[in-house]
């Protein structure tokens, strides 16, 4: 693996070595000058080897050595059964596969406990028959349990054969009562008289991905379930993805949530901001870089916070098979105050809410904007936004507290004939439009730069809704794009070598003889 930072270590005798390597071509990588691998321990029994060891976040180096960022990474893992008789006699593994990682989120680096006075309860799919689309989203609804109590974490149920066609699981709260006939009925989110009724209820409670896990708040905290504010159904959304076309697939697939009476002093909620999921979003083909944008405007958060704010302590961020980095950047009054998220190495398949070490103050009036910077190098014609896999998105969920009436917050640019006469397509109606950019395969750089600038100066509607799905007076207003909102400036380059001490990062890997490749692709 060419241009990797690499360790390979093994036990022999007891004895532990791990070195620190990088590869300049496909052979064995050679040690680097500088070794910044501190052994802690290393074991082999039972057909096991454990290695673990320490390094700096950033060590100085460089050239040699990836910086430990809070992105994702990507580790490719390999080993093999032949132990090395020493740093320059290492045969070739002959197993490997890669993984993706997040070394610094702050919620997979603490153990969870779940106390004595926490319950589950599941909500899961009566046995479904998939279609052989390549998209469906099916939902269940379901009246909530009777008492008044708080939700404290979920967990994704999977079943075993649909792993790789379970897209993701979105549970909805529905603050009103819609009768006796939804309690445990499935239908097409999408297209049907009961999903168009649950399109009233779109206040997310709990957000799982491909690649995610268990998600626990935070101590002293839990989404509030029983109260007169509180939701009455839970709508589950699942999103599935069937590109073979499989006729034979049935899925139970669903969300347990994790439940106490013992009522925490805190209450959360969860905010959808970005940008409205609709046609309007287009990616032009065979671009390795394009940034999509939405706007949650500052008369929304005026509107929907009160004077003391919220704290985000987490976001989900979320685009399709073309998003490479996301961001959530904040605004306050005219100047860029921080971030609510960064990932530049989005994975896909990884895809987790990401907890900071510490909360974030989001205040009235500020502006939020997330930028999903798209790869369409493998495209060969337009991709627009919608909800289909091979569609895009650009959307984060910010988990905060204490809980507000912030319930989305959501922006969506509204094309210009300025724009259509640019890109050199004219049609008498919308449909018409869309056809012709639908053709329309062969885009100049002048194009690409027209419809890159119209992401970052148009004028959008605006989305603006309560935890109740409740429009606020700015709903459906349109708001001109905020001129302070200038090209994002990454922050300087921390791979400055210092004398100062720097944070250590702790690993223990598992395998009979490990060559582990970091890499950010």
């Amino acid at each position: 693996m060419e241009d990797s930072d690499i360790v390979i270590g093994w036990v022999s005798n007891g004895q532990a070595t791990i070195k620190d390597r990088f590869s300049t071509e496909t052979a064995l990588p050679p040690l680097d000058a500088q070794q910044d691998i501190k052994t802690i321990s290393g074991k082999s029994e039972n057909g096991y080897t454990i290695l673990k060891f320490s390094r700096a976040l950033n060590t100085g180096d460089c050239v040699q050595d990836m910086i430990i960022v809070p992105d994702t990474m990507r580790v490719i893992w390999s080993y093999g059964a032949d132990l090395p008789t020493d740093d320059t006699r290492i045969l070739k593994h002959t197993n490997r596969g890669t993984v993706s990682i997040n070394f610094l989120d702050a919620a997979s680096m603490k153990p969870v406990v779940i106390p004595s006075d926490v319950t589950s309860w599941d909500i899961t799919m009566q046995p479904f028959n998939v279609p052989t689309a390549p998209t469906t989203y099916q939902c269940r609804s379901v009246r909530v349990p009777s008492g008044i109590y708080q939700f404290v974490g979920y967990e994704p149920i999977i079943s075993n054969a649909n792993k790789m066609n379970v897209h993701h699981i979105v549970v909805y709260g529905c603050n009103m009562d819609l009768g006796n006939s939804f309690d445990g009925v499935q239908f097409e989110c999408f297209g049907s008289d009961q999903g168009q009724q649950a399109m009233r209820c779109r206040h997310p409670i709990a957000i799982w991905a491909v690649g995610g896990d268990a998600y626990f708040f935070p101590d002293n905290t839990g989404f509030p379930m029983g109260g007169n504010r509180d939701p009455q159904f839970l709508i589950m959304e699942v999103h599935y993805d069937n590109p073979n076309h499989v006729t034979t697939m049935v899925d139970q697939s669903g969300m347990r949530f994790y439940k106490t009476d013992k009522l925490r002093k805190t209450e959360i909620g969860i905010v959808e901001i970005g940008r409205t999921v609709d046609g309007s979003q287009l990616v032009p083909p065979k671009v390795s870089e394009f940034v999509s944008t939405g706007v949650c405007h500052s008369d929304c958060t005026t509107q929907s916070l009160s004077d003391d704010g919220i704290q985000v302590f987490g976001t989900f961020l979320h685009s399709h098979l073309l998003g490479s980095k996301l961001r959530v950047r904040q605004f306050r009054g005219d100047k860029e105050i921080g971030d609510l998220g960064i990932d530049n190495h989005y994975d896909f398949a990884h895809q987790t809410v990401r907890v900071f070490s510490t909360p974030k103050t989001v205040k009235k009036g500020d502006t939020l904007v997330v930028e999903c910077a798209l790869d369409s190098r493998s495209r060969a014609a337009v991709t627009f936004g919608g909800i289909g896999t091979d569609a895009e998105m650009c959307l984060a969920y910010a988990f905060y507290y204490p809980r507000s009436d912030f319930g989305q917050c959501q922006g969506s640019p509204i094309w210009t004939p300025e724009l259509l006469k640019a890109l050199g397509v004219t049609a008498p109606d919308i449909g018409g439009i869309f056809g012709k950019l639908m053709q329309k395969t062969d885009w100049s750089t002048a194009e690409v730069k027209a419809l890159q600038d119209f992401e970052n100066t148009a004028n959008f509607t605006v989305l603006c809704l309560s935890s109740a799905m409740v429009p606020f007076d700015v709903m459906n207003k349109v708001r001109a794009f905020p001129a302070f909102v200038g090209r994002f400036q990454p922050p300087p380059d921390p791979c400055i070598k210092s004398s100062v001490s720097v944070p250590q990062a702790s690993f223990a890997l598992l395998s009979g003889f490990l060559l582990l490749h970091s890499i950010s692709l």
